[in-house]
């Protein structure tokens, strides 16, 4: 099934290159076509390091880079990456300007589970999208999206090293259309959406929705500019088997207020009902926000905000409220920016799980730019949460610095350095878990000798205290032009895992690509 709905779309898109470029007298442009072939080389668990999960060996083909233009007005863009593996990542747009377009996408990834790779999922995503603008206000939309993944997982319990497996095996399809109108500063824009979902390990988890949403955008003919928007969405979701069905009602409005001296109120409203066949009581959520302003042309601006929220179910009411802070200030090469919120959220009637909690998040960066050798910058973050029936608190700090150095002779070379620190402590269980983690980044991008090239890069990650983990990666890229337009080109990749608390946490792989390049212009 999956193999059918690519071919439908490929077929598509076919349906109309080929017309458009037979038809057009002039043809302009150029791709890459590569050639090659990966190599890989694992040891130990292959299930540790994620940056390797999506890499298989093999002959690869490539075309890449594609960018056509056609006299009759049609343009053509895309990569087809690794057609040939199961890592392959394609895309690919028709458009033609003011009239149509049209995109196509596939993909697949691949997540492993246990130490040898025999446990392991896979997901493909098919989708294809358009639009038609028959007249110059209207225009018509939609689109097609199939998900598939299947595999066999393993999880494993330590540390008595109890393991359970289970199966995964679905597909999810879904379909949209809908059509945008303007007249004047006007937009409205409505969408149908169906989604299903099938579960083939369980055939009662299958489910579908369909949904529906309206919304309007509009300048009010005022001598003030005042922007409103507003809408509703309607969505039904089912599962036949169960006898089970949620019900979402949503609506919003908005609106942005423009002032003098570039002075900007905003505020937000949206509403939501959800109807459960199994609750008898229906959910409500009221989410409220409002914000002021004020930007000095270019040498500044800051934003004052506050945010409102209830939840209710008639047994259960809770609300939070919160406000936020954002600035930013420029002066010469010198670049400054800061952020700052917090939230507290309570529970007004009965009781949730968690009980009150406060929220509250800072951060400020500094940077210093040079157009001829570089910058310099220095980011610190905060976030701390505090539960106050549970006396627990999760507390994370993170600074970085990041130096961008250019020699006009020799390249560019970027380095950065991050420290993250976190905390969770939990008083009622006596339970605490810290962290703290060291990042270091290197990248190198010398000028190109000749027609020779060279890129390299490495990262090593620590992480300590109740972790005790270790990562280093290294990639390496080089390129020579030996004919016209004719290019070898080769990649090396190495990476080592390092668990230290668990023995078979271990990992190794080196992996080498290379090939054959060649540019087309047309």
């Amino acid at each position: 099934m999956r193999n059918a709905y690519k071919i439908l779309m490929i077929i598509a898109v076919m349906l109309w290159i080929v017309p458009a470029v037979t038809f057009a007298t002039d043809v302009d442009g150029d791709m890459k076509v590569k050639i090659g072939y990966v190599f890989t080389d694992e040891k130990d668990n292959l299930s540790v390091n994620q940056e390797t999960f999506n890499t298989y060996d093999g002959f690869a083909l490539s075309i890449e880079d594609i960018q056509i233009a056609t006299s009759n007005g049609y343009n053509f863009y895309g990569d087809f990456t690794n057609v040939t593996l199961n890592n392959r990542n394609m895309n690919f747009t028709a458009s033609r300007l003011g009239l149509l377009k049209l995109s196509f996408y596939n993909n697949q990834y691949r997540r492993i589970y246990n130490k040898s790779g025999t446990y392991y999922t896979r997901r493909e995503s098919t989708g294809m999208n358009g639009e038609f603008t028959p007249y110059e206000n209207i225009k018509i939309f939609g689109g097609f999206y199939y998900n598939d993944k299947d595999g066999s997982q393993i999880s494993v319990y330590r540390p008595v090293y109890d393991s359970v497996e289970y199966t995964t095996n679905y597909t999810q399809y879904s379909w949209n259309i809908g059509t945008t109108v303007k007249y004047n500063e006007s937009t409205i824009t409505g969408e149908y959406r169906s989604v299903v979902f099938q579960d083939d390990t369980d055939f009662s988890l299958d489910r579908e929705a369909k949904q529906f949403r309206l919304s309007l955008f509009s300048f009010l003919p005022t001598e003030r500019k005042i922007a409103v928007s507003g809408g509703f969405l309607y969505r039904r979701d089912w599962m036949d088997k169960r006898e089970q069905e949620l019900k979402t009602y949503t609506g919003w409005f908005g609106t942005n207020v423009y002032f003098k001296d570039d002075i900007k109120f905003d505020y937000r409203f949206v509403a939501t009902q959800a109807d459960h066949s199994d609750v008898i009581e229906n959910t409500h959520i009221y989410h409220h926000t409002a914000a002021i302003s004020k930007n000095w042309k270019g040498q500044g601006g800051a934003r004052f905000g506050f945010d409102y929220r209830t939840y209710d179910d008639k047994q259960e009411k809770a609300s939070s409220n919160g406000i936020l802070f954002d600035g930013w200030y420029k002066k010469q090469n010198w670049t400054a920016k800061g952020k700052f919120s917090q939230i507290n959220k309570g529970d007004d009637k009965g009781r949730t799980h968690i009980g009150d909690q406060q929220r509250s998040k800072y951060s400020l960066s500094i940077g210093y730019n040079d157009k001829k050798w570089g910058g310099l910058k220095g980011r610190i973050e905060k976030q701390l949460k505090e539960y106050d029936d549970l006396d627990a608190k999760a507390d994370y700090t993170s600074s970085s610095l990041e130096l961008v150095y250019k020699y006009e002779k020799l390249g560019k070379m970027v380095a950065s350095f991050s420290y993250v620190l976190g905390e969770f402590e939990n008083t009622i269980n006596e339970l605490d878990f810290e962290f703290t983690d060291k990042l270091v980044n290197l990248y190198l991008y010398p000028n190109s000798f000749d027609k020779f090239e060279f890129a390299a890069g490495a990262t090593y990650y620590r992480s300590e205290r109740d972790y005790d983990l270790e990562k280093f990666n290294l990639n390496i890229k080089v390129s020579y032009e030996f004919m016209a337009d004719y290019f070898i080109a080769g990649k090396y990749r190495a990476y080592t895992y390092d668990d230290l608390l668990v023995a078979d946490n271990t990992y190794t792989a080196n992996i080498v690509e290379v090939n054959l390049i060649k540019k087309l212009n047309f």
